[in-house]
């Protein structure tokens, strides 16, 4: 666990529930003035993982309200991600998902 410490910025593929398009996820631009939760999963569809993602998904806008932004990294590719959000149990998710 980083915290308070430099971290190493990176850019990777995401996505987004609102638009369920593929995009550059820059973790310098996407710092908040608190800071940034990365939260690491190890597959979209492994079952705790999922159950993980849905809970942390209801304490979205809790993070937000504290200026900390919320993000998911697993090992899944951006392709995967899609095929997640367009999940019936995933059709509310607010967090982005790196690959």
């Amino acid at each position: 666990m980083l915290i308070n410490k430099k971290y190493s910025n990176f850019i990777a593929k995401a996505v987004l529930d609102d638009e369920k398009n593929i995009f550059n996820y820059e973790l310098s631009k996407n710092i908040g003035k608190q800071g940034t939760l990365l939260f690491f999963v190890y597959q979209d569809f492994w079952e705790v993982s999922k159950n993980e993602i849905l809970e942390l998904n209801e304490f979205y806008k809790e993070f937000q309200d504290l200026n900390v932004n919320l993000a998911i990294i697993s090992i899944d590719s951006e392709h995967s991600h899609q095929y997640l959000l367009n999940a019936v149990s995933y059709t509310h998710l607010t967090l982005p998902t790196i690959a």
